[in-house]
């Protein structure tokens, strides 16, 4: 049993350093204590199941409790995501927090190959796959909404001239009055990176008080 756990905790400490490393929510306490109670949970459920079976209770089920980890851990992941301004962040995290739920029911039942395995795997994907991640956006369109506040609706001219001189496709054009204020929001399409770049040509233009990106996309 103590191997098992031992092993759980490794594994979670392993993800878990890959995640504070990176700045995220779930860091080395948080995946080593998911880990560590996912095979607990296992263990526990294997000898309550070996227990009633001792006490002549007919066909125990050694995974019932361990069962229950898929279920649950959802709600630890659900906690994870954020939504702000039509971008979702966390489902990395989430899903890492899943994948290590899942090591530690390995763990916990004793096959120490998958979950080293398992672990491998996961911090290949979150610590390699980045490289890759990366080069697609750059090759890739990306669409952006985008929101500018301006003080004056005859500046909305101006902030078109400036996204057609960077050369960014735009559509889906609305613009809004709020207390006082116009909003003028449009669709972005372009390669790369360049949301610095549009931020910073477009708070030039005289009138503009603001500027935000209000969710991200990718076309495949």
């Amino acid at each position: 049993m103590m191997i098992r756990m031992s092993l759980a905790a490794l594994c979670g400490l392993a993800i878990g350093m890959e995640r504070g490393y990176r700045g995220k929510a779930a860091g080395v306490r948080t995946n080593l204590l998911i880990c560590l109670g996912a095979a607990l949970f296992m263990i526990v459920s294997e000898e309550v199941a070996y227990e009633a079976k001792s006490n002549g209770f007919p066909g125990p089920d050694p995974a019932r409790i361990a069962a229950q980890v898929v279920t649950g851990i959802g709600f630890l992941g659900a906690g994870a995501i954020l939504t702000n301004r039509g971008t979702v962040t966390g489902l990395t995290t989430a899903a890492s927090i899943w994948c290590v739920s899942a090591i530690g029911l390995c763990a916990g039942a004793g096959l120490y190959r998958l979950a080293m395995a398992a672990t491998l795997g996961i911090l290949f994907t979150l610590e390699f796959f980045t490289f890759f991640e990366r080069r697609i956006r750059t090759t890739r369109f990306r669409y952006m909404r985008l929101e500018v506040t301006i003080k004056k609706e005859a500046r909305v001219q101006e902030v078109r001239r400036v996204l057609r001189n960077l050369k960014i496709q735009f559509s889906n054009e609305e613009t809004r009055n709020i207390l006082g204020e116009t909003h003028y929001i449009a669709t972005l399409y372009y390669k790369g990176e360049l949301e610095k770049m549009i931020e910073d040509e477009l708070m030039l233009v005289s009138g503009v008080r603001d500027v935000n990106f209000l969710g991200e996309g990718m076309d495949t």
